[in-house]
């Protein structure tokens, strides 16, 4: 009787711990996920034609930490929003060299 006690109480014992880890995991990653910083930048660009801009729509939005791409081309702009823990300005600038686009940040007025 004391053994089938002992077993009822580890096995109580495990779920509680179980169920602890569970919600502390939980805890751990809504605060990560609170600590991305966004950062918007516009980007003036040698954007040209529409093919230009599609290639940036099939790029860009894959570049780790980027959350939203908006391009006007009539204006030849492309806003970039990101997490700046993930990614930065120079690797955006990269990924623009990489499909032959030429693009620098805009400054703020």
């Amino acid at each position: 009787m004391k053994k089938l006690i002992l077993v009822c109480l580890m096995m109580v014992m495990g779920v509680a711990f179980a169920q602890a880890d569970m919600q502390n995991k939980k805890g751990k990653k809504a605060k990560t996920e609170q600590k991305a910083e966004l950062k918007t930048v516009v980007f003036a660009t040698s954007l040209d034609c529409p093919n230009c801009a599609k290639k940036v729509e099939n790029t860009l939005p894959y570049e780790k930490g980027v959350k939203d791409v908006k391009i006007e081309l009539l204006t030849r702009e492309v806003t970039v929003t990101f997490d700046t823990k993930k990614c930065d300005e120079a690797t955006l600038i990269a990924a623009f060299e990489k499909i032959d686009i030429k693009a620098e940040p805009k400054e703020n007025k």
